[in-house]
């Protein structure tokens, strides 16, 4: 065994899931936010955590909103997703400006991308600082799936988008990046 970087570490684990996170800000904007760090912490109740860096305007929006949906966008959504993840909604309509169809919640105010193989409605049961980031715990009350959506988006060294669907066919030639 041999020590290495975090970056390599990383690099070694890779892919992880990518996830579109909305949320609605204090400007009334609904935002949408790329989020690898994400994960089930409880089946009973179902929780899913999600870890988010303090100054991101999406930490801002949740704790304003306290409700946010994890959606698991499709491959079709791949250059729009990766656009989310790179600029803030701070000051702009990231829905809008790259053209991501939402759908309404079926119990929690921010809506759900529309083409998302999952999207886990969730409303704030928690939160715990660690580190740079914020751990907020949502406890899922809806879960909605598009049933046309067939693979969704996996995250490769922070740098690159492939899709794999549920019996593991991938497409890693989600070239835009």
């Amino acid at each position: 065994m041999f020590e290495i970087s975090k970056t390599e570490a990383i690099t070694r684990i890779s892919p992880l899931p990518f996830t579109l996170v909305t949320s609605i800000g204090p400007n009334g904007y609904v935002n949408a936010a790329g989020v690898s760090w994400t994960t089930i912490l409880s089946w009973e109740p179902f929780l899913i955590g999600i870890s988010v860096a303090q100054p991101r305007y999406t930490h801002s929006c949740i704790e304003f909103c306290k409700e946010f949906v994890v959606c698991y966008p499709g491959e079709e959504l791949a250059k729009q997703a990766w656009l989310c993840s790179t600029v803030s909604g701070r000051k702009k309509d990231k829905l809008k400006e790259f053209k991501i169809s939402t759908v309404p919640s079926l119990k929690v105010k921010p809506p759900s991308i529309e083409k998302s193989i999952v999207s886990f409605e969730c409303m704030l049961e928690g939160k715990t600082t660690i580190g740079d980031h914020t751990l907020f715990i949502g406890k899922v009350v809806a879960i909605t799936s598009n049933r046309m959506v067939k693979r969704h988006l996996f995250c490769v060294n922070y740098g690159k988008l492939v899709s794999c669907n549920k019996d593991g066919e991938t497409n890693f030639e989600l070239e835009f990046i």
